[in-house]
């Protein structure tokens, strides 16, 4: 596919050798390395300690492991080589631009397919959040994966390979998009629903279009009588790949649904609201260069525009995707009483759902026109109105995209800040060959500490823990996260004064002491 390509030519032109602060990724690649070692009980332990002695909680114990695994063949061959390890997120979005392309197409006329692929494959969104080591990207393949499958084999009952085959593939690729993300299981909650729904429809108990009742029944016939245990093998094939993975690697304790609990109503609210408006940031390239636009507003007028849009799709496919609304509802429903907002990265599975029924909207617009038929003339202008929107969309996501690769070349494949810099990679290098193997060093980033050095490490945000560690390895740039996570400057001069801290070593963007515990 000459999209796919592209974008293949892009994406990978546009990777650096650096990343930013966010300790996420240094838990994958440790999780990674640890199944290359055969020691993922020890990453576990040694994160444990992280998490249970920091100054708070830094996230679960451990992540679940597919994205793991999915680095560790990389790990295994190349090492900690940051390019081939942020190479399997980027082939992970180029296939999903293919299953875009391949589950939709019958949804959409070729312009429609087109124009959705597009919209993903040439998104500096995307683009710039290629170049993380996270397992958004993975988990967006997987459970596009997964309700595609389920709409082809479950609701449009669809023969890919054979009915057995077809549902563990089904069950395979939802235990996949689980073992990435725990609230994965929300695909197989919708699985659940989608067949309660559909038997409801065969009963009787919900009414159906009786085209989509008569395409139905010719392809239920098609199934033989005997396959009574086709419904259940997709939950077969999840338990068996779970109870697999389950004995075979240590679970990090508490998971993401840990944390959902009592969630006061005004605090669901305002999370509502901000998944209803944050879908905006998709089009955030729109306020690109910002001197054309006033304060980035354009990008909440487009994404205003396609709610219309949306409904009308929406309508039109309510019973052929009736599965992918259930799970557009019940994700939503998750992130509503979810505690933590961490912007678009948390839709980004509804976002093809959401930007298909767009595409339908703005097809039938094309097709029949705002108010039935019309003149050619009126036919065209109406056509114009439709692509002349969507050709300025590409254009300005090209411009952005070309700018985000140019800032790219211009840093020469690097950048300014992060754990890959040349000063952090002096302060890693000297913590290593300088300091005890058994020390702990207290630093406002511990998992990545812990990855570059091989050190336990601490975050410790006040000086009445400072006994935790024997050595403080203090971040000197201004961040407006760093100051959260760090004993304030201040208290660092006063315990200078009091003798508790002793400079050892420094370089422009780190300081390093040793901790003198006793008084």
């Amino acid at each position: 596919m000459l999209i796919v390509g592209a974008a293949g030519l892009l994406y990978f032109s546009n990777l650096n050798r650096g990343h930013e602060w966010g300790d996420d990724f240094a838990a994958y690649i440790s999780q990674a390395r640890s199944l290359i070692k055969g020691n993922p009980s020890a990453q576990v332990a040694a994160n444990r300690f992280i998490v249970e002695n920091s100054s708070f909680s830094m996230g679960p114990v451990a992540y679940p492991w597919g994205f793991a695994v999915l680095l560790a063949p990389v790990y295994g061959i190349f090492g900690h080589h940051i390019l081939a390890l942020k190479s399997v997120v980027v082939v992970c979005f180029l296939i999903y631009l293919a299953v875009v392309w391949l589950g939709f197409r019958r949804r959409h006329s070729l312009p429609g397919i087109t124009a959705l692929v597009c919209l993903f494959a040439f998104n500096p969104l995307f683009l710039e959040f290629s170049n993380q080591i996270l397992s958004d990207l993975p988990y967006l393949l997987f459970s596009t994966l997964s309700i595609l499958l389920m709409g082809a084999v479950i609701v449009d009952r669809k023969i890919l390979v054979t009915p057995r085959w077809d549902r563990i593939f089904l069950g395979a690729s939802i235990s996949w998009t689980f073992f990435i993300r725990t609230h994965g299981l929300v695909v197989l909650v919708t699985l659940f629903l989608t067949q309660l729904a559909l038997a409801a429809r065969r009963t009787g108990a919900i009414t159906q279009p009786e085209e989509v009742r008569l395409e139905s029944e010719a392809r239920s016939a098609r199934h033989v009588s005997g396959d009574r245990w086709l419904p259940f093998l997709p939950y077969l094939a999840f338990l068996v790949l779970v109870s697999i993975w389950s004995l075979v690697l240590p679970e990090g304790g508490s998971s993401y649904f840990g944390y959902l609990g009592d969630m006061p109503w005004r605090s669901m609210l305002g999370n509502a609201v901000y998944y209803f408006m944050v879908p905006s940031e998709f089009f955030y390239s729109l306020a690109f260069p910002p001197e054309f636009y006033f304060a980035g507003g354009l990008k909440f007028i487009v994404y205003g525009a396609t709610l219309p849009l949306a409904l009308n799709g929406i309508y039109r496919r309510r019973s052929k995707d009736l599965h992918a609304l259930v799970y557009m509802a019940l994700t939503l429903g998750l992130l509503v009483v979810y505690p933590f907002t961490q912007g678009i990265r948390f839709i980004f599975p509804l976002l093809p759902f959401y930007f298909s029924f767009v595409i339908t909207g703005l097809e039938e617009m094309c097709r029949k026109g705002l108010h039935g038929s019309g003149s050619r003339g009126w036919l065209i202008l109406r056509r114009t109105i439709c692509v002349l929107p969507l050709l300025m969309i590409f254009i300005t996501f090209g411009k952005a995209s070309l700018g985000v690769l140019e800032m790219n070349q211009a840093q020469k494949g690097t950048l300014p800040y992060g754990p890959y810099t040349r000063t952090s990679r002096e302060m890693f290098t000297w913590i290593t060959q300088k300091t005890e193997l058994e020390s702990t060093i207290l630093f406002f980033k511990p998992r990545a500490m812990r990855l570059m050095t091989g050190h336990r490490s601490l975050m410790i945000n006040n000086s009445e823990q400072l006994s935790r560690g024997e050595y403080l390895c203090y971040y000197l740039r201004e961040d407006p996260v760093a100051q959260y996570v760090q004993i304030p400057a201040q208290e660092i001069e006063a315990l200078k004064t009091a003798h508790r801290l002793e400079p050892v070593w420094s370089n422009p963007d780190f300081a390093l002491y040793r901790i003198h515990n006793s008084q």
